[in-house]
């Protein structure tokens, strides 16, 4: 497996924004499985401290590039949102729909919480 690029690096496997966690918290490579992590077709992206303007994109794009039918984009890091964060998921969500795969997001706990409910409602 190549290895990804991130800013002339290389990352290693366990490095990488693409790899899927356990419920342990260890991190495990998508090609394989074990019990209790996500299924191989399923892209779980770890979005990290901010989901905002400045990181709309590179969220964005962490949720469509693998083209994985299933995308849970994760928001327990997740410390601050903003509406062109929320912006940049929801278009991810047409782009994963509009291929017939499904988009869902979790974790989101605190301001990024309270700005989905208050979107949402």
């Amino acid at each position: 497996m190549s290895a990804l690029r991130h800013g002339g690096r290389r990352l290693s496997a366990s490095q990488s924004r693409w790899a899927v966690a356990r419920p342990a918290g260890r991190v495990q490579d998508q090609g394989r499985s074990a019990p209790g992590a996500a299924a191989p077709s399923t892209l779980v992206a770890s979005l990290g401290a901010r989901v905002d303007a400045s990181t709309a994109y590179v969220c964005f794009a962490q949720c469509v590039s693998r083209r994985a039918p299933h995308v849970v984009a994760d928001l327990s890091s997740t410390t601050f949102m903003d509406q062109a964060g929320y912006g940049a998921l929801m278009s991810a969500r047409d782009v994963i729909e509009r291929r017939g795969g499904t988009f869902q997001l979790r974790g989101a706990a605190g301001q990024p919480s309270q700005l989905l409910h208050r979107l949402t409602t």
